[in-house]
């Protein structure tokens, strides 16, 4: 069973994840890396864009979204 940080940290990727594909994001990988030892991170997503634009419309919508969502 998955504690509370585990859970939160999945919401969090697959959050990440619907985010890219709503602005067409491609090639979409989720690295998990929660039982990497000194790992900075829970998980490492990476996806390809056609354009410059396309990326930065992509991290705009990540970042605008998981904002909304986060509670005060």
């Amino acid at each position: 069973m998955k504690n509370k940080k585990e859970q939160d940290s999945d919401q969090l990727g697959k959050a990440i994840i619907e985010c890219i594909k709503e602005k067409k994001g491609l090639n979409i990988v989720n690295i998990n890396l929660t039982n990497t030892d000194n790992s900075v991170c829970d998980f490492f997503i990476i996806a390809h864009a056609d354009s410059d634009t396309q990326v930065r419309a992509i991290g705009k919508h990540i970042e605008e979204s998981i904002r909304e969502s986060l509670p005060e």
